[in-house]
């Protein structure tokens, strides 16, 4: 989880490390990845079709740990939508991870899936959805 409200330095403030899968993102990083649902400045979160803009204007470039991601779709969920979680798969060549990317107000949740470390891609969306909205319901 990461916190994204401005309000200071953007800091990891929980952080589960797995034998299979462990990463470090930086704050550029979540920097970069809240663009998919907000442009930093709106008091509302960024419409399908300014989301669609960015992934076709060819500049937006999504990367986890160094690691460059395609971006595949971005879902809503959440009390009337208010929050979206984000599919993405490594560009790595044959690499069959991916990630799922969930905010709520202030906070972001990346979940790692991999076929390959049986981490499948449900448990991933299952767990990402439910840390973004516990910490929406807690106000973050």
């Amino acid at each position: 989880m990461y916190d994204f409200s401005g309000t200071g330095t953007p800091i990891t403030f929980q952080r589960c490390d797995d034998q299979a899968v462990s990463f470090d993102v930086t704050p550029d990083e979540i920097g970069n990845l809240k663009k998919l649902w907000w442009d930093g400045s709106s008091a509302a979160w960024t419409t399908d079709a300014e989301f669609d803009e960015l992934l076709r204007s060819g500049s937006f470039i999504a990367k986890i740990a160094g690691e460059e991601y395609r971006v595949l779709k971005r879902t809503p969920f959440g009390d009337e939508d208010s929050q979206h979680y984000i599919t993405l798969k490594s560009k790595k060549a044959g690499s069959k991870q991916g990630a799922i990317v969930a905010h709520a107000d202030y906070t972001a949740v990346i979940s790692i899936f991999d076929e390959e470390k049986s981490l499948p891609l449900g448990t991933a969306l299952t767990c990402a959805v439910k840390y973004a909205t516990d910490c929406k319901d807690q106000g973050f």
